[in-house]
């Protein structure tokens, strides 16, 4: 399964999920969209390889990103929040800038492990503690998914099948954790948060190890991806968030 096929699948499913958040479909629709992250997760990890040995490529890559992260937060708020500004949560976008953005800097760093460890450390703590995307758990998934691809890819499917089931449980089990550690300064916030999450997030949550077999199934190719696909793929988070805004805001 290549890249291409990953990539569509990623998006549909994503339409499905926010589809299903937006206009109150029944939960059906988030169970489906669980399967989106993980792949966008692989996805970005896999630019992030191809394109770390050109500086120039991955810059212009990194700007592309976060300059989608600042169109899209608009959006993302209006979308889901109704308003602006909305800081209960950032866009995902802004999450796969910030991972690409350290990257970056940590390939810059590679002759002192001090700093790249402090550098991974210093951007978990802003996605948790700034609601970014996944939160932590999403930068370590995609760390995760970075070991994968880099030494897994050619191992047996066995192999790789184990590796992303416990992959995507851990992300499953740290989401959840990220969103109770979150109101964690009030204890009466906790146990409401506790109370009033922990069936819904963990029955919806467990939907994401759909994604396990398609992880498993990648085999590193990029696809005959045609030529219109490349900006569809990169424009279509931010677009989908206003068609599906401005829709909400007629109905």
């Amino acid at each position: 399964m290549n890249a291409l096929i990953l990539k569509i699948i990623a998006m549909i499913t994503m339409t499905i999920d926010h589809v299903g958040v937006v206009f109150n479909m029944p939960q059906t629709y988030r169970y489906i969209g669980r399967i989106a992250f993980p792949l966008y997760a692989l996805m970005i990890t896999e630019a992030c390889n191809h394109l770390k040995n050109d500086n120039k490529r991955f810059l212009r890559y990194i700007l592309q990103l976060a300059i989608l992260a600042v169109v899209s937060e608009i959006g993302f708020d209006l979308c889901f929040y109704q308003k602006i500004p909305a800081m209960e949560m950032q866009n995902q976008i802004l999450q796969f800038f910030l991972y690409a953005l350290t990257v970056y800097f940590s390939q810059e760093q590679n002759n002192n492990m001090v700093t790249v460890a402090v550098l991974w450390v210093l951007i978990i703590f802003i996605n948790f503690s700034g609601a970014v995307g996944y939160f932590a758990a999403g930068i370590i998934f995609m760390l995760l998914m970075h070991v994968y691809t880099s030494h897994l890819l050619n191992k047996s499917f066995i192999i790789r099948l184990v590796y992303c089931f416990c992959a995507v449980l851990l992300l499953i089990f740290l989401e959840q954790i990220d969103g109770y550690t979150l109101h964690f300064h009030s204890i009466g916030k906790t146990l409401q948060y506790m109370i009033s999450h922990h069936s819904y997030y963990s029955v919806t949550n467990l939907y994401t190890l759909l994604s396990v077999p398609l992880l498993t199934l990648y085999n590193g190719q990029y696809g005959k991806m045609p030529s219109w696909f490349k900006p569809v793929y990169l424009l279509y988070y931010p677009v989908h968030l206003y068609v599906l805004a401005l829709i909400d805001h007629f109905i």
